[in-house]
């Protein structure tokens, strides 16, 4: 994931003469569909009842490879951002620290608050709600489907997949702070639909899966579009790998939330859901404080 914050930052720097806009995460969307690929792959495992490595690591392995050549090939061919070379040709009135601490001192402390709040409302809602889907489906029906688990973590990956392409078109069309305000919107809303209205033993649980997947991954076709342009360039990727990696550092404590309330619940999945998807609300709240970037370009040293 921080390769990916990265990736993303020196892409919007070189790319469109420094407008970090829909061009800038373009050519990364083809790892969303090897990681389908691969995700299709273990699923087919869990169908199937077969272990991976005796059946399925010959077509996953070769996949899962590519990234070290590219990586490879990036650091031959790929040249530094034009912005970061004349920071380090001409100076900067921006702070020469280069200390990860940088970004929690008073001048950029409220940008990298607000940064990890908007990054961890995404992974909360995907780790402590959308995934209870999954072990759902095989609670109610796995003695008669034992193909349940597999339909839905195949779903919820399938819409996760299309639905990331579209952040960063839906946030240059209705702005950062209402794209990622109505995402919340609709997540919250679809999974309070999916929670409190539909069974895995409906015919359209499959489908409102996939809707659920999509809508709450749009999330992470904004994130890499938003959150370096909260940043100065001397602490752009610092601050971008920051705020997306601090949120999974709170997932994990709101996992373990998570599997509280569903204790609480005697592990039922719908109430858990219920109350857990309501973190979608603080995303609602928290993008209200967030300063919009729309025409702020990465090119602007601070």
């Amino acid at each position: 994931m921080v390769m990916w914050q990265r990736g993303i930052v020196i892409l919007g720097l070189l790319l469109n003469g420094g407008r970090h806009d829909l061009q800038a995460s373009a050519p990364l969307r083809p790892a969303r569909l090897l990681n389908l690929r691969s995700s299709v792959a273990l699923v087919q495992d869990q169908r199937t009842g077969e272990f991976l490595l005796e059946k399925q690591a010959g077509q996953v392995m070769p996949i899962a490879s590519i990234p070290i050549i590219l990586a490879a090939w990036i650091a031959v061919a790929v040249p530094e951002s034009p912005a970061w070379r004349r920071l380090k040709l001409t100076g900067s009135s921006a702070p020469k620290k280069k200390s990860l601490w940088e970004v929690f001192e008073p001048q950029l402390l409220p940008v990298t608050l607000i940064g990890i709040a908007l990054a961890g409302i995404p992974l909360l809602g995907g780790w402590g709600t959308t995934s209870w889907l999954i072990p759902w489906s095989e609670s109610v029906l796995g003695p008669s489907d034992p193909k349940a688990k597999a339909v839905a973590s195949i779903m919820r990956a399938g819409g996760g997949a299309i639905g990331s392409f579209l952040g960063g078109v839906l946030a240059n069309v209705f702005g950062r702070r209402g794209t990622y305000f109505s995402i919340s919107l609709a997540s919250l809303l679809a999974t309070q639909a999916v929670y409190w209205c539909i069974n895995p033993t409906s015919l359209l649980f499959p489908s409102a899966v996939f809707i659920v997947g999509f809508i709450s991954m749009i999330y992470f076709g904004w994130l890499p579009l938003y959150l370096p342009e909260l940043f100065p360039t001397h602490v752009r990727a610092t601050g971008s790998g920051v705020s997306f990696n601090f949120g999974r550092i709170a997932t994990a404590f709101g996992v373990l939330g998570a599997g509280a309330i569903s204790a609480l619940f005697h592990g039922d999945y719908a109430a858990t859901g219920k109350v857990t998807s309501l973190v979608y609300l603080l995303g609602m709240i928290a993008i209200c404080f967030a300063p919009d970037t729309s025409k702020r370009k990465l090119t602007d040293p601070n």
